[in-house]
């Protein structure tokens, strides 16, 4: 798949300045690191796109090609460009905030970072105008990465973040000369399945590396086996084999092809949707797992994680702010994993009980899961009711000057998400609303007060009287709002009426 594809066109926004971009030290290290990688043989192996871009134009592309590449993006502080939702509401998304230059500039700034930060000895170069770069060398396929790849589970499902591959590199790298890192996705979704396929330099490393019995990372029990003993293993059992994992020179079965030869019917979409959903909500007994004991300061993605670090959770049936909920594993491994956690599964500091589900409440969950699936479907009657769960608030004091609602946001967008935030008349103080129930922790975590542009903000809890007092001005603002546009509608004209509190979305 092309690296540019899913990147929308961004509009153009008049009288918005922006300063020249620029990287530290550092981000040009790693910003030269990734694209020697890109231009490397054990990549071009794989990347079907760059292999492409290197066999025409006597193998130069343009640096407006590779500044559109995601990691290249996070590197060099591009926006994230966020994709247009289909459907009715294209009409009230925002284009992104971003000059028509911008992209002019990081283009220049992504050349000059590589021109500078590559020698005569690399086997990259980058032409005179510092356009476009090439390989100095043709690249010759190879397919001996196949017997120098070591296959590796263990890690958890749906899991990652921006620098993921960079640190599981450097942990194989302590195990030999890795060539390679590559994550393997699930090929409906594109969530990372927790495997991995390391290939190193020579088939010996890996050999050696296969054979650890005993390696973690970052808790995680790792299983390595090498990729020809897997592979052989999966054809064995009549399994099919994906394209990652195929021995070059092989002809495989198309998955249509597979499924037909199996007797199961082939997914299209002209089963639709919903069909397909039905299906993934019809379990197979064994897969259920109730836990009690959730205290409010965890949050639904922290339960998701430590179950994903056992087995893989195919779904989780939790509501922010209740003590229980139920885990759907992928397999019927439930009475396996009681077994083994008799004492409960530990999510951060917490131990949460855990119980096998009964045939009774098994029945329970497929019949919520398929009403909410067939719910998905149908027409939803507009509703201006908020729903208002506890834990989300901060209130804060700024100790000078007003701080905008973007700062805020700007400030914990790596801890949080901000949902709005609800101003004082001074705009010097008010409540910060969070999409989930964290508020002590993040207040925890700011013992000292948050800085924004070199102010002093103080951060504390809101009290449930404070709460609830939220909640209802909050409810009248919606409520005003669905007034007024109710008269607009009707061509009837009026007047909103508000208080001296302001809600900033």
């Amino acid at each position: 798949m092309s690296p540019t594809n899913g990147i929308p066109v961004v509009v153009a926004h008049k009288d918005v300045a922006v300063a020249a971009p620029s990287v530290t030290p550092e981000a040009a290290a790693q910003i030269v690191k990734q694209v020697k990688h890109y231009f490397s043989d054990a990549n071009l192996n794989h990347d079907k796109f760059m292999r492409e871009s290197v066999s025409n134009n006597s193998g130069w592309i343009d640096f407006k090609v590779l500044a559109r590449f995601n990691r290249l993006r996070q590197l060099m502080g591009i926006p994230v460009a966020r994709k247009q939702n289909k459907g009715n509401n294209r009409k009230n998304q925002k284009p992104a905030p971003k000059v028509a230059d911008v992209d002019t500039q990081y283009v220049t700034l992504l050349g000059e970072t590589i021109k500078s930060g590559i020698t005569e000895e690399d086997p990259i170069e980058v032409n005179e105008d510092v356009t476009a770069i090439k390989r100095k060398e043709v690249f010759v396929p190879s397919d001996s990465w196949f017997s120098r790849t070591v296959h590796v589970k263990g890690l958890p499902y749906g899991i990652e973040s921006p620098d993921f591959i960079e640190k599981l590199f450097e942990y194989f790298a302590g195990h030999g000369n890795v060539q390679l890192v590559r994550m393997r996705r699930n090929p409906k979704t594109g969530d990372f399945k927790g495997n991995l396929l390391v290939e190193y330099a020579t088939a010996e490393e890996a050999e050696e590396v296969s054979k650890k019995e005993d390696a973690e990372y970052l808790g995680n029990k790792l299983e390595f086996v090498m990729l020809p003993a897997y592979h052989d293993e999966k054809v064995a059992n009549d399994e099919f084999i994906q394209e990652e994992l195929r021995k070059p020179g092989e002809t495989y079965q198309s998955f249509e092809d597979y499924c037909i030869s199996k007797g199961r019917p082939v997914p299209s979409a002209a089963n639709g949707k919903n069909a397909n959903a039905l299906k993934f909500a019809e379990l197979a007994p064994g897969c259920l797992v109730k836990f009690t004991g959730v205290t409010d300061d965890i949050a639904f993605d922290e339960i998701k994680k430590a179950f994903n670090t056992v087995h893989r959770v195919r779904f989780l049936e939790y509501t922010a702010g209740s003590s229980e909920g139920i885990v759907r594993f992928a397999e019927p491994v439930a009475a396996s994993f009681i077994e083994s956690h008799p004492d409960g599964q530990t999510v951060g500091e917490v131990t949460l009980s855990v119980e096998l589900v009964d045939e009774e409440g098994e029945k329970a969950f497929v019949e919520r899961s398929k009403a909410a699936v067939e719910g998905k479907g149908k027409p939803k009657a507009k509703s201006n009711k908020i729903e208002f769960v506890p834990g989300c608030l901060i209130k804060f004091t700024s100790a000078a000057g007003d701080v905008s609602h973007e700062k805020i946001k700007e400030a914990l967008k790596s801890e949080c998400d901000v949902k709005f935030v609800e101003y004082g008349t001074e705009k010097t103080d008010g409540i910060i609303r969070l999409a989930d129930p964290i508020a002590a922790k993040i207040i925890e975590s700011h013992a000292d007060g948050l800085t924004i542009d070199e102010v002093k903000i103080s951060l504390e809890p809101v009290d449930e009287e404070d709460e609830k007092a939220f909640a209802e001005r909050a409810q009248a603002a919606a409520d005003n709002k669905a007034k007024k546009r109710g008269h607009s509608d009707n061509r009837r004209g009026g007047h909103g009426h508000g208080g001296n509190k302001r809600f900033r979305k």
